[in-house]
């Protein structure tokens, strides 16, 4: 499971850095890419980059686009951020067909962690990386260390999206 999502965390490393070279266009209601506007204390490196359908998921995401397709997948957005420290932390956030789909692809994901927080419907805290799902919003909130500050922020990261993702449905 953990190699599995250590790809998926790595496929959105690379989508954020094709962001130079392709960005698709999405039309989305604001309230969704809205929760990736600001993040405190970090600076957004490129611009948000959004998938509405299969073929914009594949463009970013292109070996883990079928996975997400296949539990689900209906629209996400990711985004990089970088700290004064140089610190980088990447997110996505998908939203999926339905609460069972984006329920059944955390399931998949998070497997049997015993590292559960108190955040959302359901979340884990691993080494590097929260996995949060809210009804049927699926969040990945990823460090690139396992440092205790860096932990410490991926839950407060990860806790603030998911007070906007349940106050703008």
């Amino acid at each position: 499971m953990q190699k599995l999502f250590l790809y998926t965390a790595m496929a959105l490393f690379v989508a954020t850095l094709q962001c130079c070279l392709h960005t698709p266009a999405v039309t989305e209601p604001s309230d969704f890419a809205s929760c990736l506007s600001r993040l405190e204390g970090f600076v957004a490196l490129g611009p948000l980059q959004k998938a509405g359908n299969e073929a914009e998921l594949f463009a970013l995401i292109n070996g883990g686009a079928s996975f997400y397709i296949k539990h689900g997948f209906t629209r996400a957005v990711f985004q990089e951020y970088k700290d004064p420290n140089g610190r980088r932390i990447a997110i996505g956030i998908f939203e999926m067909k339905n609460t069972q789909a984006a329920h059944d692809l955390y399931m998949v994901q998070a497997g049997a962690s015993t590292k559960t927080i108190a955040l959302g419907d359901e979340a884990v805290l691993e080494e590097y990386y929260v996995l949060l799902r809210r009804g049927r919003y699926y969040i990945t909130v990823t460090g690139f260390d396992s440092e205790k500050e860096t932990r410490e922020t991926l839950i407060t990261i990860a806790g603030n999206l998911d007070q906007k993702i349940s106050t703008s449905k």
